[in-house]
């Protein structure tokens, strides 16, 4: 590995789905060239300042470690389920290894309405900080805005999220730069995750097919079907395991968590409109996030979706 491959792939560092090979060139890399490695230590304290919970003080090869919150299980469960955390050796949310069923179809038409339009804009409001990274979640907190903004075009992608008052990711279709206004900016390429498991957001289709999968995948989980006149909405009640792995890290264990998302359609398009994402702990539920009237195919500037600062802090 030479410099420049070094370079290419040193924020790969930071997700903890890097290959074992790419991590060990990357270490012997480093170990031949302290110029590589003075970088890599710069990047990693510019990952730490963006996190506001930091503890780490000595870089390492994964990602940066943060200060843990005392975060409610069941909530931060919750949150991993809608976010759509992949855990390897659990298909709870893989579609492509379940039996088609007739109560997973219920999902089928609305997954093919959404996932196909050129753009959309929506407001996620979750209970979080405006400092914190996108994929913490706090059910003390108020709950914050999160601005969303998704063009796809000529097969290229380019999006813009934007926390109020917070950080900022924006992707060009090439790169992804991340920033805190007046404080930090850090440029990563494609597969740079710097959005974490919170990118499944962008993509409405992909809320479906969780639930899908989740229906599909046991019985014990329900989807109940209501109407009016204008809007069809399908809830989804269920129990999520292995869902929660930081509590797999600390402990050795996972435990469940009750969970209820409402799905809110428009008849005339089949396109989901609003979403609610409740968690229920010894009965009471919580509303943990809700996304209100997502707007699809709207009038966009590239340009302006995709603008970043001037200044460069990093």
């Amino acid at each position: 590995m030479n410099c420049k491959e070094f370079k290419d792939k040193v924020v790969d560092l930071f997700d903890t789905t890097i290959d074992m090979q790419t991590q060990a060139e990357c270490k012997a890399h480093m170990a031949e060239c302290p110029e590589c490695k003075a970088y890599y230590e710069e990047l990693a304290e510019a990952f730490n300042a963006l996190q506001p919970q930091e503890t780490s003080s000595q870089p390492s090869i994964s990602r940066p470690v943060c200060k843990q919150h005392h975060l409610w299980r069941p909530i931060a469960a919750a949150a991993v389920f809608l976010l759509g955390f992949f855990i390897g050796w659990s298909h709870l949310f893989s579609t492509s290894a379940v039996a088609e069923t007739p109560r997973g179809q219920l999902f089928e038409q609305w997954i093919k309405s959404v996932q196909n339009v050129g753009s959309f804009q929506m407001a996620v409001y979750a209970r979080t900080t405006s400092n914190d990274n996108f994929a913490y979640f706090d059910p003390k907190a108020d709950f914050a805005r999160i601005d969303i903004g998704l063009l796809r075009q000529n097969d290229s992608v380019f999006y813009r999220v934007e926390k109020q008052n917070g950080r900022v990711i924006v992707f060009d279709g090439q790169n992804q730069y991340m920033w805190v206004p007046n404080a930090l900016y850090v440029k990563g390429p494609r597969a740079a995750n710097f959005l974490e498991y919170f990118i499944n957001l962008l993509y409405p289709e992909r809320l479906l097919t969780m639930q899908k999968s989740a229906i599909d995948f046991s019985k014990k989980n329900e989807v109940i079907r209501t109407e009016s006149d204008s809007t069809i909405t399908l809830t989804f009640k269920g129990t999520e395991k292995n869902s929660d792995l930081q509590q797999l890290l600390e402990t050795g264990k996972m435990g469940d968590c009750e969970v209820e998302v409402e799905n809110v359609f428009t008849k005339n398009d089949g396109l989901l409109r609003f979403v609610k994402l409740w968690v229920v702990n010894d009965g009471q539920k919580t509303l943990l996030l809700h996304i209100n009237n997502i707007q699809y195919n709207v009038m966009m500037s590239r340009v302006n979706l995709i603008q970043i600062p001037d200044t460069v802090f990093l």
